[in-house]
C-alpha cells in the first residue's frame, strides 16, 4: 500500500484531488489509519482513478462520473452516457462556432468602417415557426404598398390558422368567441 503521497507520485494526480475525491465517494483510500488520519491507497485503485481522468477529461460532471463508474453498470449504459455527451458537444461546438462567425463579422464590419467601431449591432436570433404571408411586385411609389396591403388583408380574412393576429388585430380565436 502507499502512503497519498507515494501514491500521488505514482498517479500524478495531485494530493489535494485525491483528498477530495476521497470527500465526494468517488475514489476512497484502502486504508485511513484511525490515529494518524493518514490514507493509504493500493495499486489496483489506479484503473479506478484512471477512469475518473478520462470521465473528467470528456467533459463529464463528478455526478455523472460516480454514475459511470458503478460496479454494475453495463456496457449499454456507458455507451448511452458517451452518446449523449457527444450530442452535448455538438451542440455546444455549434454554438461556439456561431460565436466565433459574429466576432469574425465584428472584425469584418470594423475594418469596413475603418477605426471606427458602428453604432449599430446587427444580432440574428431564432423565432419559433411563425405564418407568413407575402406579396411580391414593382412599385413606383409607397402609396402603391397599399393596394398590396389591402389585398393581402382580403385574402387573410378568409384563411388565417388559429392564434394568429390579423393586420386588424384580431384573430381566428376573437373571431370564432364573438
Amino acid at each position: 500500500m502507499f502512503r497519498i503521497g507515494d501514491f500521488f507520485n505514482l498517479s500524478q494526480v495531485s494530493i489535494k484531488a485525491l483528498r477530495f475525491y476521497d470527500e465526494v465517494g468517488l475514489l476512497k483510500p484502502t486504508f485511513v489509519d484511525g490515529s494518524t488520519g493518514y490514507r493509504y491507497y493500493s495499486a489496483n485503485l489506479l484503473p479506478r482513478l484512471n477512469r475518473i481522468l478520462v470521465f473528467k477529461e470528456l467533459g463529464f460532471s463528478l455526478d455523472e462520473i460516480s454514475s459511470l463508474l458503478q460496479d454494475n453498470l453495463n456496457p449499454d449504459q456507458v455507451r448511452q452516457a458517451l452518446r449523449n455527451k457527444r450530442s452535448d458537444l455538438s451542440r455546444r461546438i455549434a454554438k461556439e462556432q456561431a460565436r466565433l462567425s459574429q466576432v469574425e463579422s465584428w472584425l469584418i464590419q470594423i475594418e469596413r468602417e475603418g477605426s471606427r467601431v458602428p453604432d449599430y449591432e446587427i444580432t440574428l436570433r431564432e423565432l419559433a415557426p411563425q405564418w407568413v404571408a407575402s406579396r411580391r411586385d414593382r412599385l413606383s411609389s409607397y402609396e402603391d404598398a397599399l393596394e398590396l396591403f389591402t389585398e393581402l388583408n382580403r385574402y387573410l380574412k378568409g384563411t388565417t390558422p388559429t392564434g394568429v393576429t390579423r393586420p386588424d388585430g384580431t384573430s381566428a380565436r376573437d373571431r370564432a368567441n364573438a
